[in-house]
């Protein structure tokens, strides 16, 4: 009989033991759960200039075909359009864009964040910008900035294949 009660026993602390063993286990991948949880809503393991979700803004602007650079910028193949959208600022980095780029009828203060080159049409025209300081340096097609409030041509660009008006 006392074989079965030290047995009995033994049982019962190998029992209590993997209950507890099992106890601590839950609680480590419960901690570890909610950690990961907390480090995929940290934002700091970003870089400053890719705090903004690129992709999100790009589908918000209906842009696409385009490539991220190193640097935040996004080179387009294609056209980009920001016509009538009420922006007083352009919202994404541009590097090149190889068709047109229109950020027409806005609040625009500024050109900073334009392309450097557009293989096509630059059309800002309908805006608030005083100089073309941040605009394309090469415009392969016409350059147009009429109607807006231009003080300085300081910004002008480097080279445009056909009107800069």
């Amino acid at each position: 009989m006392t074989h079965y009660v030290i047995f009995y026993f033994y049982i019962l602390k190998k029992l209590f033991e993997v209950i507890f063993l099992f106890q601590i286990f839950s609680l480590c991948k419960y901690l570890i759960y909610r950690s990961m949880k907390w480090i995929k809503k940290y934002n700091g393991f970003k870089k400053i200039n890719e705090s903004v979700d690129i992709d999100t803004l790009c589908q918000q602007y209906g842009i696409t075909n385009y490539t991220i650079n190193q640097d935040a910028s996004i080179d387009v193949e294609g056209n980009v359009r920001l016509d009538n959208l009420g922006l007083d600022r352009i919202p994404l980095k541009f590097g090149r864009v190889s068709g047109g780029f229109s950020c027409e009828n806005n609040q625009i203060t500024s050109l900073e964040g334009c392309p450097n080159y557009v293989g096509g049409n630059f059309y800002c025209r309908h805006n608030q910008i005083k100089n073309l300081v941040g605009g394309p340096e090469v415009v392969t097609g016409i350059y147009m900035a009429a109607c807006n409030q231009i003080e300085s041509l300081e910004g002008s660009p480097r080279e445009v294949g056909a009107i800069f008006t």
